[in-house]
């Protein structure tokens, strides 16, 4: 898995480098995950999850359509999961996906920017019962610090 992600960080940088249209970069960020669990046909029982904060990390490029406006695609490998609780126990269950966002970026001002598009995911690691296919929509800001 390491292995992958180095490839995938060289890859956008070495685009990067050859395009100087487009702007590249790491991001990380955190996770507040779900389970929403469908059609389980009694299988849980009495079981119930809870919300869980983990992390995501990986490599973006993006490129500018307009001073406002841009599309960005990411690259990230995103652990996300969910607490489970069995009687007096609480379990963490840790779901490690990879995920490629596809954002609209929008920049009102210089340094700032908002972003919003869907995510589509796929289960690296996980438990079996657990879809392999994820989908979600990504809302976020960045306050970029320095032009680089």
């Amino acid at each position: 898995m390491r292995r992958l992600l180095f490839v995938l960080i060289i890859f956008f940088v070495s685009i990067y480098s050859s395009m100087a249209q487009f702007r590249a970069g790491i991001k990380g960020g955190i996770n507040i995950c779900d389970l929403i669990v469908t059609n389980s046909a009694n299988y849980f029982g009495e079981e119930s999850f809870d919300s869980r904060i983990s992390y995501h990390i990986g490599t973006y490029i993006q490129h500018p359509f307009s001073e406002q406006f841009g599309l960005q695609v990411e690259v990230l490998f995103s652990n996300k999961g969910y607490k489970h609780k069995l009687e007096d126990q609480t379990l963490n269950v840790n779901l490690n996906y990879l995920n490629w966002p596809v954002l609209l970026v929008y920049r009102p001002v210089k340094y700032l920017e908002f972003e919003f598009g869907p995510e589509f995911g796929y289960l690296i690691t996980g438990e079996a019962i657990i879809n392999n296919f994820d989908f979600g929509v990504d809302l976020g800001a960045r306050l970029n610090i320095s032009k680089r």
